[in-house]
């Protein structure tokens, strides 16, 4: 197979962006009660591990699973908009119960990912008490 001259400037350009947008999300998450008991308005803002730019256009949804009673409670997954301010994501969480959960924020895009925070839900709103990164990142 001859590859021609034309087709080598196109791989390299993929390349290239490919590496920029493949850039690790980290997540600060804060979460605020409602009106409503147990639901709360989660921000999250998303940046690069290494840039510590906001990243835009991220997907991703949000499972919440309590760190006491693992699969014990079935919230539903919620999947954050953008807020329109760069890297800024919002969405509601309606939980079952106070006390400390665990959020696994599963990326889509820009690449595959996982984050997971835990936080203990109060009347006041959250405290972080951990952070992790799963390394799950899968090319499609």
């Amino acid at each position: 197979m001859r590859l021609s001259l034309f087709a080598m400037p196109v791989t390299v350009l993929l390349a290239a962006t490919g590496a920029h947008a493949g850039e690790r999300p980290m997540v600060e998450v804060n979460c605020e009660p409602t009106d409503k008991k147990l639901t709360y308005m989660c921000m999250f803002n998303v940046m690069g591990m290494k840039s510590h730019k906001p990243i835009d256009g991220a997907e991703f949804k949000v499972n919440a699973d309590m760190a006491s009673m693992p699969m014990a409670h079935n919230v539903p997954p919620m999947r954050p908009k953008p807020t329109g301010k760069p890297g800024s994501y919002h969405g509601m969480l309606e939980l079952e119960m106070v006390g400390e959960w665990t959020l696994k924020m599963e990326f889509k895009k820009p690449a595959r990912d996982v984050v997971v925070k835990s936080l203990t839900f109060g009347p006041s709103g959250t405290k972080t008490d951990h952070a992790g990164h799963g390394d799950h990142s899968k090319s499609e």
